[in-house]
């Protein structure tokens, strides 16, 4: 679990007698998304045809059956998408026609618009998130507005923004004190200490969310009331579990702790990936390991020397 605070103030000026309008700039605390993309092998034998379609994938890979279209002789219509082709990490981000990515993705191919083998190449969106909080708000009839947005994340990656008051909900001015609120206008509920303001998973990657400052207690006082309000983002990636049925025989590693100690190892975790090179060979008396295999009647073996999780 990864963590980072981020903060800001909510303030008003208040009087007696009256309760004038306060206009403050909004700043933004954001992570910019990462675009990366790698050279990546074409797919099909057709591409050298005149009319044939050529895909970069950069490292992604097609859904193990599907077959994408391999010329435009008739329209292509519909060219594979993010649930056709996907890579660990990485969110699909279109095709194109060049490897700088300019321009717009192509989504369709005909011979009305395109002539002889056409290159696609795939581009892909980093792993990433970010959440957008304003270092200050007028709390006196304005809004606080959450913006939270991700991509590439692995099936349990989440995200979670929670808030705290420093003062327990109240603007403070010296010793004087005034309740307040942020309330979310289509719950009807008024945000607490610990309360989520954002949550971000692979299915749920865009949040947006503005809470209703109200004033709920009437100024005696002339004065600046502020208060403090922390924003706790929690980032839980993905580890999966290996578990090593080893049919009698043993496997063993050196001790992590203790270089010079041997441990029997039959389950190991990594992270949403990985990429394991080498998996290890369990030792049998008067036996000869061949290979793992998914399943247990051995009809699908590991046969690449490269995995990613």
């Amino acid at each position: 679990m990864k963590k980072r605070l981020v903060s800001m103030i909510l303030s008003a000026v208040l009087f007696a007698t009256s309760v004038p309008a306060a206009a403050f700039a909004e700043d933004a605390n954001t992570q910019n998304p990462v675009v990366h993309s790698e050279k990546g092998t074409s797919q099909g034998s057709d591409a050298r045809k005149e009319s044939g379609i050529d895909y970069k994938k950069n490292g992604g890979t097609f859904a193990e059956g599907y077959t994408a279209p391999s010329n435009y002789d008739e329209p292509v219509t519909e060219l594979p998408g993010a649930e056709q082709i996907t890579k660990a990490g990485y969110e699909f981000a279109g095709w194109y026609d060049n490897e700088e990515f300019n321009g717009e993705p192509v989504t369709s191919l005909s011979t009305a618009d395109h002539s002889g083998s056409v290159v696609l190449y795939a581009k892909w969106t980093e792993r990433y998130y970010y959440v957008d909080i304003p270092q200050t708000v007028n709390a006196d009839g304005d809004k606080l507005t959450i913006k939270a947005d991700a991509g590439g994340l692995y099936d349990k990656d989440h995200v979670s923004v929670t808030v705290q008051s420093e003062n327990d909900w109240k603007l403070k001015s010296g010793l004087h004190s005034l309740a307040y609120e942020l309330r979310n206008p289509q719950s009807g509920s008024a945000l607490e200490n610990g309360s989520v303001v954002a949550s971000l998973t692979k299915d749920e990657s865009y949040k947006q969310q503005e809470y209703d400052c109200n004033i709920l207690d009437k100024p005696n006082y002339t004065g600046d009331y502020t208060d403090h309000l922390t924003f706790n983002i929690a980032f839980q990636d993905t580890a999966y579990n290996i578990t090593y049925e080893t049919n009698g025989g043993t496997i063993t590693k050196k001790n992590p702790q203790q270089a010079d100690q041997m441990i029997t190892v039959t389950q190991e975790q990594y992270q949403a990936g990985t990429v394991l090179k080498d998996l290890p060979a369990p030792v049998k008396k008067s036996s000869t390991f061949l290979g793992w295999c998914y399943d247990e009647a051995y009809r699908e073996e590991l046969k690449k020397s490269r995995y990613q999780i």
